[in-house]
């Protein structure tokens, strides 16, 4: 097996598998909270008609983009060199 390809599946699992983890710890920890603490979500921040679930909603999304951002970055920085160099 090529010493390239096996770098390359080792670290891949070393960033999937907590970038896996996160997002669904981040999607179930949504939902548990809406199922809940709906009275808690509902409740509206002071002064404006944006509820505590609309924010944490946001906030899951903006979460998750920083999280596929992190991904591109190790793609492109570690993935790609590997896989390049595999195939030359």
């Amino acid at each position: 097996m090529n010493k390239n390809y096996t770098k390359l599946i080792h670290i891949k699992k070393k960033v999937i598998l907590p970038l896996l983890i996160l997002t669904l710890l981040a999607y179930f920890a949504f939902i548990l909270g809406i199922a809940f603490f709906a009275d808690f979500m509902s409740l509206t921040l002071q002064g404006t008609v944006i509820s505590y679930g609309l924010l944490l909603g946001l906030l899951l999304i903006m979460f998750i983009f920083l999280i596929t951002l992190f991904y591109i970055h190790m793609s492109n920085t570690y993935f790609e060199p590997l896989i390049k160099k595999m195939k030359s």
